[in-house]
């Protein structure tokens, strides 16, 4: 989940978004490719993704952990301390199954947190203009 963090972080999300669309293969899902990425993450705050996003569907892949570690570095490089390990806890067993690798990896490399949140939460904010909730340090 890319989040914009001022005025020019949401014209780069309506280029991704642009891109997404006119740029993804039709028998594909639209999405966004890290190298789209280059240029457009300074005023962008990423979240992991929860079970669902890249690094955690790359620890759930390999045991050892090498592919999460891998995007882990890479989103680091682009977003630095505006990226934030995602925790879901709706008591899913392929959360349960990531979340200690999540963990071990937002403590090796310094990452910032998303609360684990369930669907209803008091610490959910809602941020404009999006209509995806997300949890953040700041909401308090």
């Amino acid at each position: 989940m890319l989040l914009a963090a001022r005025e020019r972080g949401y014209r780069s999300l309506m280029r991704l978004n642009s891109r997404a669309f006119l740029e993804t293969p039709i028998h594909q899902s639209p999405h966004i490719k890290f190298d789209w990425l280059e240029g457009e993450a300074e005023d962008l705050i990423a979240l992991t993704g929860g079970p669902d996003g890249p690094i955690a569907l790359a620890l759930g892949a390999d045991h050892a952990g090498a592919g999460g570690r891998s995007r882990c570095d890479r989103l680091a490089g682009l977003f630095g301390d505006r990226l934030y390990v995602e925790l879901q806890r709706h008591g899913i067993d392929k959360e349960r199954r990531t979340e200690a690798g999540l963990i071990d990896l937002a403590y090796a490399r310094a990452c910032r947190w998303s609360r684990p949140t369930s669907l209803i939460s008091p610490a959910m904010t809602i941020t404009r203009p999006t209509t995806r909730c997300c949890a953040s340090p700041a909401a308090g």
